[in-house]
């Protein structure tokens, strides 16, 4: 499964909005040292990475994610985007420089 065919996600953790990454549990190093030097093994090994794969959030890779289409990313989106109309000093961008005075002295 190639990463542009996987379904873009919502991340429930960082709120990122694209293509997962896939992870496989384990280590490549492990598995090629198996393949490498003990040939019976390493087929085994990669056999349990593939087994325990999982798709996480690319931004954090949190494990937490919903497709970006489903109904509860649709509902947090509204409620987020109704949090903000009502109370804009949170949708705000932090400043740069928090202190601006600093600098005078």
């Amino acid at each position: 499964m190639g990463r542009d065919t996987l379904p873009r996600v919502t991340c429930t953790f960082c709120g990122h909005i694209g293509q997962p990454k896939v992870q496989w549990r384990g280590s490549k190093h492990i598995a090629r040292f198996l393949w490498l030097t003990l040939l019976f093994p390493g087929p085994l090994y990669n056999y349990w990475q593939w087994r325990g794969r999982k798709q996480v959030c690319a931004y954090c890779g949190s494990e937490y994610i919903t497709p970006a289409d489903s109904e509860e990313t649709l509902e947090r989106h509204d409620r987020l985007k109704k949090m903000a109309e009502s109370e804009p000093f949170l949708a705000e961008p932090t400043p740069k420089n928090p202190r601006p005075h600093d600098d005078q002295f």
